[in-house]
């Protein structure tokens, strides 16, 4: 083991320690890792989750463009259907008619 002498302990001492200096400049290097640690981990997520949120957006207005022409499609349907019914039923009624008359 090396013995110092007092005036070199002293000398270690006040060279190691740390001014206000060197604090502000080691929480600033760990404010700007955690930082760039932070971009680079997370920045790249959330960007993918922007991105399939806006295509899941983006289909979504496609399903409501597709609803509406399926909405529409049945209103034409539910009108020929009830015009088919109206047909089926003067047919049933004129039918009907025919044989409870004389011939």
């Amino acid at each position: 083991m090396v013995s110092l002498s007092h005036d070199e302990r002293e000398f270690y001492n006040r060279s190691m320690t740390l001014t206000g200096e060197d604090k502000h400049w080691i929480k600033d290097a760990i404010a700007e890792a955690f930082v760039e640690a932070f971009e680079t981990l997370f920045v790249p997520r959330f960007d993918e989750i922007d991105r399939r949120l806006d295509k899941l957006e983006h289909d979504v207005k496609e399903l409501q463009i597709q609803m509406v022409s399926v909405i529409r499609r049945l209103d034409v349907i539910e009108g020929r259907l009830q015009a088919v019914e109206s047909d089926v039923k003067e047919l049933y009624f004129l039918n009907r008619g025919s044989a409870t008359s004389p011939a």
